[in-house]
């Protein structure tokens, strides 16, 4: 509590304020006609009214009115009148931190023709203050950083007055701007704490990259078709025209022998009936059947080659997803090689076309 001395000075400053006022007028100090300015008239006349009564409570001690009544007039009207008398009674309730951002407020807007004296008066009171609160000092860069204490916010520097806060308490302090680190620290609420909080945000890091998209999922199909029947009909169309080939060569090898060994035979030749011991017409007779079997052979492994190349190459073509891209040129596929076989009465062969 204020001492009684304490309070005889501040009455005196609050006399001091006082305008004339007529006998009827209860004791208590008047706002001054000036202060009208810059507020509409009705709401200066309220705050004076309210000013009035609070003034009066605090010559009866009525501390809680007195606060009651000037806070009323205060969020009306900011004067420093009204902040020296609610700091007053604030400091007579223990409201010591609000007492103190009252009569800091009073020093900041005093003028100077309130003089000297008035100021020192509020000064010692401020000073006597200080032992109850917590005093911050803010520096910080940016200027324009936005403080936080206790997850409430004090708005937004610079900070050119202190700025206090209730002792006995822990506080987190937490200053924080666009582009910048966030900056928290615990303030110890010691009474008569004076902190100095000098701080330079440092660049907030550059965001993470946004992570890769998810690879796609292949919707799961019919699986592609083996290529292995077109290698085994393939192997056995090469095979069968191969050895269709070879079987007609040696048929018509042999069939030139027969008439080789025919025209060296008498006038007349074989009879149907000749007996085994005409050895040239047996020989003959025997080259002409293995002519006929080697030909008769190798027309069939031609014909089943050639269906064998036919059914590897249909299959190659008709089967689906066998080949990604099938419509590209030639030049893009690779080379591609046509067989097919070619036969006639007497001869037969493989037919080979090629792209490259």
């Amino acid at each position: 509590m204020q001492t009684k001395q304490s309070s005889a000075v501040l009455v005196c400053i609050l006399m001091s304020f006082a305008t004339p006022a007529s006998s009827a007028d209860p004791p208590g100090v008047s706002l001054p006609p000036s202060s009208a300015k810059g507020g509409a008239p009705a709401q200066t006349a309220t705050a004076r009214l309210l000013f009035s009564a609070g003034t009066e409570a605090y010559y009866r001690k009525d501390w809680s009115q007195c606060r009651t009544k000037l806070l009323a007039a205060w969020d009306i009207l900011k004067h420093w009148q009204i902040a020296v008398n609610l700091g007053e009674c604030e400091l007579e309730l223990g409201f010591h931190r609000d007492a103190a951002e009252h009569l800091a407020y009073a020093l900041r807007t005093m003028p100077a023709k309130a003089g000297a004296e008035k100021r020192v008066a509020v000064e010692s009171l401020l000073d006597k203050l200080a032992a109850h609160i917590v005093t911050l000092t803010l520096t910080i860069d940016p200027p324009d950083a936005e403080v936080f204490v206790g997850g409430k916010s004090l708005g937004r520097g610079p900070f050119e007055a202190p700025v206090y806060l209730d002792a006995n308490t822990r506080h987190t302090l937490v200053i924080r701007a666009e582009g910048r680190k966030e900056h928290r620290e615990s303030i110890d609420g010691r009474p008569g704490l004076r902190w100095d909080v000098v701080q330079r945000l440092d660049p907030a890091a550059a965001p993470p990259p946004p992570p890769p998209l998810p690879k796609p999922v292949p919707v799961p199909g019919m699986p592609a078709p083996s290529k292995l029947p077109a290698i085994v009909m393939g192997a056995l169309a090469v095979l069968g025209l191969t050895s269709g080939t070879t079987l007609l060569v040696a048929g018509s090898s042999k069939r030139s022998e027969a008439e080789q060994l025919a025209a060296g035979i008498k006038k007349g030749g074989c009879a149907a009936d000749a007996t085994p011991v005409d050895a040239q017409c047996a020989q003959v007779e025997h080259v002409a059947r293995v002519s006929d079997a080697r030909h008769n052979g190798g027309v069939a492994f031609l014909v089943g080659g050639g269906l064998a190349a036919v059914g590897a190459v249909s299959y190659l073509l008709l089967s689906p997803g066998l080949f990604e891209q099938r419509s590209r040129s030639p030049q893009q596929n690779g080379p591609r090689v046509r067989v097919a076989p070619v036969a006639s009465g007497h001869s037969g062969g493989v037919l080979v076309k090629g792209v490259f």
